[in-house]
C-alpha cells in the first residue's frame, strides 16, 4: 500500500518525536490480517481504521482521560460541507483542529486547500499548508498518527519537490495553551465528558462555566479565544449543551461571541461512533453571520444527505434553553409553542427532584410496613399501571421530626427523570392525588430518580390528574424533545418548557371529569400550542 511504500523511504515523521510509550497491541487478534486489510485505502480511510484499532488497544483510563476516539467519514464530509456553506475560503483561511486525533479533519482541509489552489507549485503548496493548516492533540500517539497521515497525504508534493512535508501537528494541551493566535476556521470533534478544573483553568473559562465543566464546552470556549473576527467554528458535539442547566453560561457565551449558524443532528448514535450513545450534532457557529435564523437539519443513520427541518431562532436570553426541532412535526408545533410566554412557574408550579437518595439510607429501608415507616415512590412504578417496583424495599423508617424534608404530604405530579431510549415517550407522568395520598397513610417519600411538580402556593392551580394528562400527551413530549436530546428529563428542562395558560388545564379537567378519552385531551393541547385555544 502507499503508506508502507512511503514509510519505507523514511519520509514519515518518526513516531518517537511524539510517543513516550508503546500502546498494547494485544487487543488486535490478527495484526497481519489487519494490515493487509488496509491495502488500497487512502490516507483518510486508513487513518480511521488504524484509529479504531488504536482506540481498542488503549488502557481504559487513558482513553477516558483524553477522550480518544475517531470520527466517521460521513460526519467529516457533512461538517466540511456546512462550513463551506457558511463561506469558508480554503485558499486563504487559516484552519485549526484543536483536538485532531488521527487527522480526520486535517486531511480533508489539506485536500480542500489543494483544490482551491490548483496552479500552485508543489513546494509553494507545502509552504502554504504549513502556514494555514494546524492540528493540536494531547495524546502523543494520536498526534504522531495524525502527522503521519498528513505526510502520506502530501506524499505527491513531497516526492515532486524534494521538500519534506511540514510539521503541522503539535502535541500539546489545547485547553492550557497560551497561544491565542487567530484562525479563520476552527474545526474538530473535541472530547466529551466532565472534567475537574484547577483554579487557573476555572478562572480562564469562567464565562462559560456554570457548576460542572465539560470538555467539549471548554473546547468551544477556547475556539472563541482563537477565532478571527470573521471566523467560523465547526464542531461535532452532544446536544446536551442546548438545554442543560450546567451549560447555561456556555449558551450565553456562544450567543454573545459566535452565534450558532447551523445544527445538523445525527439521528442515531450506534454505528456512528464506537461507544458514544449521546445524541450528537454537527454544530456551526459564526462571526460572519448576518441573519438570525439557525438552519436545522437531520442526518439519518446510513445517509449522506441531510433532511432540512426548519430555521430556528435563539431565545432573547441566550442562556435559556435553545428549543430546536428534530423533525418537521416538531418544527410545526414549536412554531406555535415559542409564542407561548408561560412556563410552569408562571402558572404556579415548581419542579424538584425527589429527596430520597436510597443508598444513603440503607439501614432504614424495609420490605414491608412497620411502625414509623412511610411508603417509597420508586421511579419504575411511575406509569406502570400499578405494577410493583423491582426494588425489594417498599418503605423507609424515618424520624419525622428531624427528617420532615423527606416527606410529601400534599397532592403533586410525579415525572420519571430518565427513560429508555427505545421508549415512545420521554415524559412519563403520574398524579399523586389527595385520595391516593390518603390510601398511602397521608405521606410518602419520593426517590431521587423522580421529578416532583408541586404548587408554589398552597393550592394546586390545576388538578394533579389534569397536569399529568397534559404532560402525557404526545404534543408535550414533542415540545420537550426540542429542549433535550437525551434520555434524561431534568427539573430544569421541565421548568423551561413553554406551557399554555391555566384555562387549558381547567378544560382538560372538564374532559377527564366527563370520562372522555385521551384523544380529546391530545387535540385540546395541540390546539393550545397552535394558539387556537387557551
Amino acid at each position: 500500500m502507499a503508506l508502507t511504500r512511503y514509510a519505507s523511504g523514511k519520509r514519515l515523521t518518526p513516531v518517537d518525536e511524539f510517543l513516550p510509550f508503546v500502546p498494547d497491541a494485544r487487543a488486535g487478534d490478527d495484526l497481519g490480517a489487519f494490515v493487509a486489510s488496509l491495502e488500497g485505502l487512502d490516507a483518510l480511510q486508513a487513518s480511521l481504521e488504524i484509529g479504531r484499532l488504536y482506540t481498542a488497544c488503549l488502557p481504559r483510563e487513558h482513553r477516558a482521560r483524553f477522550g480518544v476516539y475517531f470520527t466517521p467519514p460521513v460526519l467529516i464530509d457533512r461538517l466540511v460541507s456546512l462550513l463551506e456553506r457558511e463561506g469558508v475560503d480554503w485558499a486563504g483561511d487559516r484552519v485549526l483542529d484543536p483536538a485532531c486525533g488521527g487527522g480526520a479533519f486535517l486531511i480533508p482541509a489539506i485536500r480542500a486547500v489543494r483544490r482551491a489552489l490548483p496552479s500552485l507549485a508543489a513546494e509553494d503548496l507545502l509552504e502554504h499548508i504549513a502556514g494555514h493548516v494546524r492540528g493540536q492533540e494531547i495524546d502523543p500517539f494520536s498526534a504522531w498518527l495524525s502527522q503521519a497521515f498528513v505526510d502520506l497525504e502530501l506524499s505527491g508534493e513531497v516526492c515532486s519537490s524534494g521538500v519534506r512535508a511540514p510539521r503541522i501537528v503539535h502535541c500539546l494541551d489545547t485547553l492550557r495553551c497560551a497561544d491565542r493566535g487567530r484562525h479563520d476556521v476552527v474545526i474538530g470533534n473535541p472530547p466529551y465528558g466532565r472534567v475537574a478544573l484547577d483554579g487557573e483553568m476555572r478562572d480562564r473559562y469562567r464565562a462559560s462555566i456554570h457548576g460542572h465543566a465539560n470538555l467539549y464546552g471548554l473546547f468551544l470556549h477556547q475556539a472563541t479565544e482563537v477565532l478571527a473576527e470573521k471566523g467560523i467554528i465547526g464542531f461535532i458535539t452532544p446536544t446536551g449543551f442546548m438545554g442543560g442547566r450546567y451549560f447555561s453560561a456556555l449558551r450565553r457565551h456562544m450567543a454573545e461571541v459566535a452565534r450558532p449558524a447551523a445544527f445538523e443532528l445525527v439521528d442515531a448514535r450506534r454505528g456512528v461512533f464506537d461507544d458514544v450513545l449521546q445524541e450528537v450534532t454537527l454544530s456551526v457557529f459564526s462571526r460572519r453571520k448576518t441573519t438570525e435564523g439557525i438552519a436545522i437539519g437531520v442526518l439519518d443513520a446510513g445517509e449522506t444527505t441531510p433532511r432540512p427541518i426548519a430555521s430556528a431562532a435563539l431565545p432573547a436570553d441566550g442562556a435559556s434553553p435553545w428549543l430546536l426541532p428534530r423533525t418537521l412535526e416538531q418544527a410545526e408545533i414549536l412554531a406555535g409553542a415559542t409564542c407561548l410566554p408561560g412556563r410552569l412557574a408562571d402558572i404556579g408550579y415548581r419542579v424538584s427532584t425527589g429527596p430520597l437518595v436510597w443508598n444513603r439510607h440503607r439501614v432504614a429501608l424495609r420490605a414491608g410496613t412497620e411502625s414509623g415507616a412511610r411508603p417509597i415512590i420508586w421511579a419504575d412504578t411511575i406509569g406502570s399501571q400499578g405494577a410493583p417496583s423491582r426494588h425489594a424495599a417498599t418503605h423507609i423508617v424515618i424520624n419525622e421530626a428531624a427528617q420532615a424534608w423527606l416527606l410529601d404530604r400534599a397532592p403533586c405530579v410525579l415525572v420519571k427523570r430518565t427513560t429508555a431510549r427505545e421508549q415512545a415517550r420521554r415524559i412519563v407522568a403520574e398524579p399523586l392525588s389527595a385520595e391516593r395520598l390518603a390510601s398511602l397513610g397521608g405521606a410518602v417519600v419520593v426517590e431521587n430518580h423522580v421529578n416532583v411538580i408541586r404548587p408554589t402556593g398552597g393550592e394546586m392551580p390545576a388538578t394533579p390528574r389534569a397536569l399529568a394528562a397534559f404532560l402525557n400527551t404526545r404534543v408535550v413530549d414533542l415540545v420537550f424533545r426540542c429542549i433535550s436530546g437525551s434520555v434524561a428529563v431534568s427539573a430544569y428542562e421541565l421548568e423551561a418548557m413553554p406551557v399554555p395558560g391555566v384555562a387549558c388545564f381547567a378544560a382538560i379537567e372538564s374532559i377527564l371529569a366527563r370520562g372522555a378519552g385521551a384523544a380529546e385531551v391530545e387535540s385540546l393541547v395541540r390546539d393550545a400550542y397552535a394558539g387556537r385555544a387557551q
